[in-house]
C-alpha cells in the first residue's frame, strides 16, 4: 500500500474505523456503568476508579474517553434525557392528554422496584449537581424542567390554560413526594397506591 494513502499516524482507514468503534464501545460501557453507579450511590460517592473497576479497565483507559468525572456525568444526563424522550414518545400512542399523563405515571409504576430502592435518579442527580459546575447544574436543571414543561403542556391541552402551571407543579411535586416517601419506607405498595390515586385525580378532571 502506498504510504501516502495512509492517514496521519500511519493507519489505514479501516484501522482508524476499528479504533473508533472500539473507543465508542468503551465509552458506551463507561456511560452505562456511571449511570448505574450514580443511581446507586450518587455523583459525589462515585469515582472514576469505581467505574474503571466496574468495567474491568485500567483508569488510564477511562480517562482516555472522559478526562473528568464531570465529562462522564454530562453523558449520563444525556442518557436520562433520552430515557425521558422514550417515555414521552410512548405516551404519544395515547389519544388524549389525560391518557398521556396516566401513561407517564404508569412508567413510574413499571420502575417501582428501583425507585423504592434508589429513589428518582433525575432528582438525585439534580440535588447532587446543584452546587457543582455551571454546566452540570444547568444540564441537570434542564432535565427536571423538561418533565415539568411536558406535564404543563398536557394540562393546557386539557383546556386548563391558566391553571396548567399550577396543576403541573402540583402533580410533579406529588410524584417526587410519593417516590421519596416510598423509598424512605422501603415499600413499593405505597408507591403503587399513591400513583393510582394520582391517576384517579387526573381522570376526574
Amino acid at each position: 500500500m502506498d504510504p501516502e494513502s495512509l492517514p496521519a499516524g500511519g493507519q489505514t482507514v479501516q484501522e482508524n474505523q476499528k479504533d473508533q468503534t472500539t473507543t465508542d464501545t468503551t465509552a458506551d460501557r463507561l456511560v452505562l456503568s456511571a449511570l448505574a453507579l450514580m443511581r446507586k450511590q450518587g455523583y459525589h460517592k462515585t469515582t472514576l476508579e469505581d467505574i474503571a473497576d466496574d468495567v474491568c479497565l485500567p483508569l488510564d483507559k477511562v480517562t482516555d474517553c472522559f478526562a473528568t468525572k464531570a465529562d462522564l456525568c454530562l453523558q449520563v444526563l444525556d442518557r436520562h434525557n433520552e430515557h425521558l424522550s422514550e417515555i414521552f414518545s410512548k405516551t404519544e400512542e395515547q389519544s388524549n392528554p389525560r391518557q398521556r399523563l396516566s401513561s407517564l405515571i404508569d412508567s413510574l409504576v413499571d420502575e417501582g422496584e428501583s425507585l423504592v430502592k434508589y429513589g428518582c435518579p433525575i432528582t438525585r442527580l439534580f440535588l447532587d449537581l446543584k452546587n457543582e459546575s455551571p454546566e452540570l447544574e444547568q444540564a441537570a436543571t434542564a432535565l427536571v424542567n423538561r418533565r415539568l414543561e411536558w406535564i404543563t403542556e398536557q394540562f393546557r391541552l386539557m383546556s386548563f390554560v391558566d391553571e396548567a402551571p399550577d396543576l403541573a407543579a402540583r402533580l410533579t411535586g406529588a410524584l417526587y413526594g410519593v417516590t421519596l416517601l416510598s423509598s424512605a419506607a422501603g415499600d413499593e405498595t405505597i408507591l403503587r397506591n399513591q400513583l393510582n390515586q394520582l391517576k384517579s385525580w387526573i381522570r376526574s378532571m
